[in-house]
């Protein structure tokens, strides 16, 4: 049994849905002009690493990107498409 909070089919859909809401919740306390309030220092601490894991994740990304570029001589734009909301 794995330690990962998705299953693998849907791995990348369910996390994409998750960072929407995380950036609607983020763009709602901006329009309130009051910081979000966390539940517990475990959010907290989940909230201050996203900056440093979504660096991770864009690295990745483009390595992942770079390294399959050329698989059937698609362009890997092509190929994965654009990042972001349908």
């Amino acid at each position: 049994m794995s330690n990962y909070p998705n299953m693998s089919y849907c791995a990348f859909e369910n996390t994409a849905a998750a960072i929407r809401q995380l950036i609607g919740m983020m763009a709602d306390a901006i329009d309130e002009g009051e910081p979000r309030e966390m539940a517990s220092q475990y959010e907290q601490r989940a909230f201050n690493g996203m900056q440093e894991l979504i660096q991770d994740f864009q690295e990745t990304l483009e390595q992942y990107k770079e390294h399959f570029q050329d698989v059937d001589g698609e362009d890997a734009d092509a190929r994965f498409g654009p990042i972001g909301p349908d």
